[in-house]
């Protein structure tokens, strides 16, 4: 009997443990169904959390690079897409704004973000910029000093700083920089490697800025800590300066030198490697309308260029031009001037023309594509004609201004050659004339030309093997004969 009540016991015993082992299992499997749902719940809950973010972070990148563009393009920097240069520069203006919104963790890696994005593409700039800066370690010894001295340069150019920030100046010189960042990002040109570059002086910062750029990268401003003088010291302070940027010196192509101080500087003895377009007035629409139209120009041919020769063939034509030396003193250095200047034209099968007066000028302007001037006379405002007798004839900026319609109208492209023996004073002045008056281009020299070197280039220019369109065909031409004392000017 005890055993049987035993057995049952454990019996009854199992089947109780087996209950509880059932319903502890149960309420594990309802645990861990629970856990799995509240995991679930949680993970969907992180991903909602992630995706919030997500949309978030992407709304917020998306806003700045919306704000970027907007910047950017409100200062007139699109299109095409600024440099990274540029970029940089406007992100980190817009940081500096939203500082307040910086405690929003998101927002915060937004910036981060774009910034990482944008660095990534300033790489090749930021090494660039570098090569740059590492050109203006002071004087420290005393070999150098003497280097200095003997370069009869300003030392102050050695502490210039580089930046790609635009240095605080007055409105009206920071109006002028920004036209000219403006004018670097456009495509007035194909090509990464087209470039500007501008000589500022402010006096109320006592400062003298290089504005340089290269459009793959964008602009950059040298900041000399003087005003630089005399003249001459000056332009050889500014050589030397841009000697010290190799990397844009030797990179840039084509460069255009825009408005600025200091323009008596040949900027193609110092660019030997670039095409140097100039546009002394700053008018950077103008210079690029004059770029694309003399882009398209035909080769010159005996339908479409004028050539007029105002050398004196005589001692009356040479008092005409030269009416203050009354006992034509320096007639015999002109000896058979014109004569050489007429073979050079006609040995290519171009004529000059019969006369040489401000109405042929003026004919040739209105009528001609292209227009050759041999000059013998001028005072930095008026041109003298050796046409028509007694007296010959001047054409004034007040002259050409009279007729700007036709000239205009036309569009011609002006070369200015100069004989050896004349007095030429401030050629730059009476080519910015023609360019206002609406001349597409003019070639002309800042300083006297050696007659020989003149005949020759313009015999290469109106040689069989020339070219076009005739500004590369010039460009070529100063290459081929390492002539480099005619620039261009298009602005």
């Amino acid at each position: 009997m005890s055993t049987r009540f035993q057995v049952q016991h454990e019996v009854e015993y199992e089947v109780e443990r087996e209950t509880q082992h059932s319903q502890q299992e149960k309420r594990l499997r309802q645990e861990r169904i629970r856990q799995e749902e509240q995991l679930r719940q949680q993970l969907a809950e992180q991903r909602r959390l992630e995706e919030e973010c997500r949309l978030k972070l992407k709304a917020y990148k998306d806003a700045v690079n919306a704000s970027l563009e907007e910047t950017l393009a409100g200062s007139g920097y699109y299109p095409p897409e600024p440099s990274a240069f540029l970029m940089n520069r406007t992100l980190k203006a817009l940081m500096k704004d939203a500082q307040e919104r910086m405690s929003d963790p998101v927002f915060a890696q937004a910036l981060s973000e774009v910034e990482r994005e944008i660095e990534a593409r300033c790489h090749l700039a930021h090494g660039y910029f570098e090569e740059l800066r590492a050109g203006f370690a002071p004087p420290n010894s005393l070999s150098q000093m003497l280097k200095v001295v003997a370069l009869g340069v300003h030392k102050s150019i050695y502490e210039a700083s580089v930046s790609i920030e635009m240095p605080q100046v007055n409105s009206e010189l920071a109006a002028k920089m920004s036209d000219n960042e403006v004018f670097l990002a456009k495509d007035w040109v194909e090509g990464e490697h087209r470039g500007v570059l501008a000589v500022h002086v402010d006096e109320e910062t006592q400062t003298t800025i290089l504005q340089i750029g290269i459009a793959e990268y964008g602009p950059i401003y040298v900041t000399i800590p003087a005003i630089l003088r005399p003249e001459d010291r000056a332009l050889k302070s500014i050589k030397e300066t841009i000697n010290r940027l190799a990397s844009f010196r030797n990179g840039v192509d084509p460069l255009a030198v825009i408005d600025g101080s200091h323009q008596a500087l040949n900027y193609n003895e110092i660019f030997v490697k670039s095409r140097v377009v100039r546009a002394p007035s700053g008018n950077t629409n103008r210079l690029a309308t004059n770029m694309r139209e003399s882009a398209q120009r035909s080769r010159l041919s005996t339908d479409n260029t004028v050539i007029l020769n105002s050398s004196p063939r005589n001692q009356e034509q040479y008092h005409r031009i030269f009416p203050e030396d009354q006992n034509a003193r320096h007639w015999p250095a002109w000896g058979n001037e014109a004569e050489l200047w007429d073979g050079a034209v006609e040995s290519n099968g171009f004529a000059m023309t019969q006369e040489a007066s401000q109405e042929a000028l003026v004919r040739a302007l209105s009528q001609s594509k292209n227009v050759i001037v041999v000059l013998a006379h001028s005072d930095g405002e008026d041109i003298f004609m050796p046409e028509p007798p007694p007296t010959g004839s001047r054409v004034s900026a007040d002259y050409l201004r009279e007729h700007q319609a036709e000239i205009e109208a036309n569009a011609p492209f002006v070369y200015l050659f100069s004989c050896q023996a004349g007095r030429l004073s401030n050629l730059r002045n009476f080519a910015s004339t023609l360019i206002d008056c609406g001349a597409s281009g003019v070639i002309a020299s800042q300083s006297d030309l050696g007659s020989a070197e003149g005949r020759r280039l313009l015999g290469r220019i109106l040689g069989e093997g020339r070219g076009t369109p005739p500004i590369e065909d010039y460009f070529r031409a100063m290459d081929e004969l390492s002539f480099r004392e005619m620039e261009v000017f298009l602005g």
